[in-house]
């Protein structure tokens, strides 16, 4: 965001005139004093870019780079971003509010961004010359741009049609601000702004990788992360989501290593310095966030798609995977541009696959996604990329052709390409997919949006917005709305909203009020109860049948402490030999009572039958009743909400049903949960069902039933068929290391050693069967299996392992009651891991170990303080090592003592989305 900065507080003012001598205001005790300090010629360049204080310093470690973390969805990553709010966000949790925040001054228009660059892969740095057109929007003696730690070697300036010439700027590390020089640019007046630079080594926004005895399998990258406020850390702009501009990239490159940017690739051309250089053009204007450049070497593929290319480029060690995981992309392309009813706007489609990017980002045109959502054959049997790929493609509509306007209203961005994945799994898959969905992301909803509501001006950074809030229940408030409409209408809203706000920003109101022109419908009350105020209706729904009547009596309470919601409640009575009788009652009150009259008694009551309100809810009704829903609920949603209340009430009938419900059930998602409830219950009919379950059809089936198999422990019966599975395997790569784990647990005391150790020559995708035998080894009683553990430690195995192998290193200390020598070695191992030479997740993983060790960790608490720079901190790294540090000094009588905690009755399966949300009770 440009804007008329006041007189600089530290930083440095550069003129032309004396191109070596150089005022700076110093920081520090002496704030406020000017001095002249003049360079030798050799040392102007970093003379500049250098804001002098009392003691200068190296700027030491680079801070952790923002990260995006995902939740498992059938087995594969979903987009939510942000690190420090990772754990938050997993639960669905919203971060803690912050300062209330207002859009800025914009006194200047940012049209056009040029960046011509020379990539310095192999060196971490990029030096380039950037040229950038605006034009006034009031008149303006200086022209501010975001920058952080760039090195400036010049900045010229030309107004109108003359040519450029030198002009004085400051640079203070956070930002670039060029001085008009003679009078100010007028509103309506055009100039441009040429800057040439280098940026090495950035805290943010780039990020370098490269093979190294950690990792020799991968590729040299760079890859750039704009979202949210990060491309100022390479691209002087201003770095605001409402900021619209078209952009030009020319980068070189080294021969044999591709370039990747946003929109048409203008031209390629080898140079005789044994560099190449990408020519690529955005022509419609988009946010300075959504601006990318990928470097590395590509095994590329390309379709075509109504004329435009859709391009594939993935790391050459994937190149079998591209069809497993895009497969889907121009059948994508083809159902949202007829379901939004506007084509797909860009010049083409790229989906760019990173070494170590994680989930996805919608870069305008070219999607960066993290090489994890590759995936081969066999994963394929119960892995999917649809979802990620389906919502990165979303954000092509939703995000960059229109864009939230500033971070307060980012729910118009996930919300809607969360949604996206809903609709293509109604599209591709049916609605029993579609309801699934939206059940898995209904939990986080709940608990994301309970405090704080999903429109919100008060954080404390841009990146707090990107929570549950955002995603989850933003996809619910578009659901909820599509129901209350009906298709066509809500459908011809949405095409009426991306064809008025075609590449402009919006705001939440505008979204509105677009939706009830089309519409004819007030959704004033609607947008207050589910995007202004915070919580969701919390419902205690209580059924009877009034014999004497003739009439079914519910009574609807709203429990929440808020003021109540109001929301349209379906209800479905279903009598023998007749449709169901279909009743809608507006609830707006804290407590209602209906009385319908029926043609007799219902055999099953369903209260909002479509699943189409956002709630926790407890319903009351007779057990015959919960016992039809569980098999005769025409919804997979009300079957899998009945599981639950049934596994709650801890009722031998209810317990009897579900036993005989498992061999019934057609849909494999509510069999998973059937399959966990039969785990939860522990009867031997319970184990012969999970054990005929082991043997589905269904990969998705006989995962849950082995998994739901652990619980049996010291059974003969099922450790027998446990090691059935783990000795032959199975087609699913997540069925058999389910076998292993399970077998491991059930066999207690009898898991061998030489049964596992086998098994770690098994290739599989992700590593998923070798991470399972690592972690079974860690529950061995076994000293013996130390050794083994601690070789899958070693750099230049896959990371994946090394982090398994370093908790079950820890679990087997516990588990075989290791002490002395052998707990140094695994000291030694992890502290041995406590550098940058490790990834971060690797370096995570390590003291992460150490703290799980406690008092026996103590000799590695002077590697832990080596990883902290007092100078310029990490902070993320900074709490993460002092944790480890509190713990491993804390006495064990001070230590929590997990026997405190109560066992969960039940097992589901972490990020599977087999998680149930308290919904019910019985």
């Amino acid at each position: 965001m440009n804007r008329v900065p006041r007189p600089p507080q530290t930083g440095l003012v550069v003129g032309p005139e004396s191109p070596c001598t150089i005022r700076i205001r110093v920081r520090g005790a002496d704030s406020g004093r000017t001095t002249t300090r003049r360079w030798p010629p050799s040392s102007c360049r970093r003379a500049r870019n250098v804001a002098a204080s009392p003691q200068e310093s190296p700027r030491g470690l680079k801070p952790a780079a923002r990260r995006r973390y995902v939740f498992a969805r059938g087995g594969l990553v979903r987009v939510w971003r942000l690190g420090v709010l990772a754990l938050a966000l997993a639960w669905g949790l919203p971060a803690e509010g912050g300062a209330t925040r207002f859009a800025e001054d914009r006194p200047v228009d940012l049209t056009h961004i040029r960046l011509d660059l020379n990539v310095q892969l192999f060196d971490d740095a990029v030096e380039g010359v950037a040229t950038i057109d605006v034009t006034a929007l009031r008149d303006v003696d200086a022209i501010r741009f975001d920058a952080v730690d760039f090195e400036v070697t010049s900045v010229r300036l030309a107004r109108g049609g003359a040519a450029p010439s030198d002009a004085r700027y400051v640079n203070d590390d956070k930002s670039i601000t060029v001085l008009t020089g003679d009078g100010p640019l007028k509103a309506g007046d055009a100039a441009r702004v040429i800057i040439a630079y280098a940026v090495r080594e950035p805290s943010d926004g780039l990020r370098f990788f490269h093979p190294s005895e950690a990792e020799p399998d991968i590729e040299h990258t760079m890859w750039s992360q704009g979202e949210s406020i990060t491309n100022r850390h390479w691209i002087p702009c201003f770095d605001h989501p409402g900021e619209f501009q078209t952009t030009e990239i020319v980068a070189a490159v080294p021969d044999g290593y591709e370039a990747v940017s946003n929109g048409a690739l203008l031209s390629r051309v080898d140079n005789p310095d044994e560099t190449t250089t990408f020519h690529w053009k955005q022509s419609q204007p988009h946010a300075i966030y959504l601006v990318t450049l990928v470097v590395s070497r590509f095994h590329v593929e390309q379709e075509s798609w109504r004329g435009r290319p859709v391009v594939y480029y993935v790391p050459p060690r994937h190149k079998e995977h591209v069809v497993h995981s895009f497969g889907n992309t121009v059948r994508m392309l083809d159902f949202f541009s007829e379901r939004f009813g506007v084509e797909y706007p860009w010049e083409k489609y790229a989906q760019v696959c990173a070494e170590h990017f994680g989930g996805g980002m919608e870069n305008t045109s070219a999607t960066t996604l993290g090489t994890g959502t590759l995936h081969d054959a066999r994963a394929h049997i119960d892995t999917s990329s649809d979802g990620l790929v389906a919502h990165e493609l979303g954000h092509q509509w939703f995000g960059d052709l229109v864009t939230c306007r500033n971070w307060s209203h980012i729910w118009l961005n996930e919300g809607f390409a969360s949604y996206c994945e809903a609709l293509w799994d109604e599209h591709d898959l049916g609605w029993d997919e579609y309801q699934l969905t939206m059940y898995r992301d209904e939990r986080r909803a709940l608990g994301a949006g309970k405090t704080r509501p999903v429109l919100d001006r008060e954080y404390d950074s841009p990146d707090s917005m990107f929570d549950g809030r955002a995603y989850p229940k933003g996809a619910w408030i578009l659901h909820m709305m599509r129901h209350r409409l009906g298709d066509g209408p809500f459908f011809r809203g949405i095409q009426q909203y991306l064809t008025e706000f075609r590449h402009q920003p919006v705001e939440t109101h505008d979204f509105r009020r677009v939706m009830e022109r089309a519409t004819g419908h007030s959704l004033e009350r609607f947008f207050y109860d589910w995007v202004e105020r915070e919580g969701h209706p919390e419902l205690t729904i209580r059924y009877g049948w009034n014999q004497a009547d003739g009439t079914a009596d519910v009574e609807v309470e709203q429990t929440q402490k808020a003021d109540p919601f109001n929301f349209p409640l379906e209800m479905a009575f279903h009598l023998p030999g007749q449709d169901p009788v279909l009743v809608t009652r507006e609830v707006s009150d804290r407590k209602q009572t209906f009385s319908l009259p029926l043609p007799g008694p219902p055999q099953m009551v369903r209260f909002d039958p479509n699943n189409v309100v956002l709630k926790e809810v407890t319903e009351e009704k007779p057990r015959d009743l919960w016992i039809a829903q569980l098999t005769d609920d025409p919804n997979p949603v009300g079957r899998m909400r009945t599981i639950k209340v049934m596994v709650d009430a801890k009722d031998d009938l209810y317990d009897a049903a579900l036993v005989a419900a498992f061999p019934k059930e057609s849909f494999y998602a509510v069999a998973g949960d059937l399959a966990r409830a039969l785990g939860d219950i522990r009867s031997e009919q319970a184990r012969d069902a999970l054990l005929a379950g082991a043997q589905h059809a269904d990969a998705r089936v006989r995962r849950a039933a082995v998994e739901a198999l652990r619980e049996f422990t010291k059974d003969d019966a099922v450790v027998a068929a446990l090691e059935r599975i783990v000795r032959a395997g199975d087609a699913s790569y997540r069925v058999e290391s389910a076998a292993i784990d399970s077998w491991a647990k059930a066999a207690g005391k009898e898991a061998k050693l030489e049964t596992l150790q086998p098994l770690l020559a098994r290739d599989s995708h992700q590593e998923m069967i070798r991470r399972a035998v690592i972690e079974a080894l860690g529950e061995l009683k076994d000293p013996a299996a130390l050794d083994v553990i601690l070789d899958w430690t070693r750099r230049g195995r896959a990371n994946e392992i090394r982090r398994t192998a370093f908790s079950a290193a820890v679990a087997l200390k516990r588990n075989a009651e290791l002490s002395g020598e052998p707990v140094q070695r695994i000291v030694q191992v992890l502290s041995g891991c406590l550098d940058e030479a490790e990834s971060r997740r690797t370096l995570y993983s390590a003291i992460s170990a150490l703290s799980d060790l406690g008092p026996d960790a103590v000799d590695a608490v002077p590697a832990l303080k080596k990883l902290i720079d007092e100078d310029e901190p990490d902070e993320r790294l900074q709490r993460s090592v002092d944790r480890a540090i509190e713990a491993i000094k804390r006495k064990p009588e001070d230590s929590p003592d997990a026997t405190d905690s109560e066992p969960r009755r039940g097992r589901p399966t972490p990020g599977s989305g087999d998680e149930t949300p308290p919904s019910s009770g019985p």
